[in-house]
């Protein structure tokens, strides 16, 4: 599947465990970001994400402050 899929979550383990799942069902353009500001400036490249995954609560930008951005940033 095409779908181009970001993971946001501050738990590198859980990142990396979301990630091999989505893999393996099919999924071939999985990224993860531990860093919520770096998924942030992925939006503001205007790169395509079909869906994202994204934990509330995170240090320095919640979950729910990333949405607004993606909402307000994004395609």
């Amino acid at each position: 599947m095409d779908s181009n899929i970001i993971i946001v979550d501050d738990d590198m383990d859980f990142l990396q465990s979301l990630q091999r799942g989505l893999t393996i069902s099919g999924f071939k353009n999985v990224k993860i970001y531990k860093d919520p500001f770096k998924a942030a400036q992925l939006i503001e490249t205007k790169k395509d994400v079909d869906i994202a995954l994204i934990d509330v609560t995170m240090l320095g930008m919640s979950g729910v402050e990333l949405l607004e951005h993606i909402k307000k940033n994004g395609q």
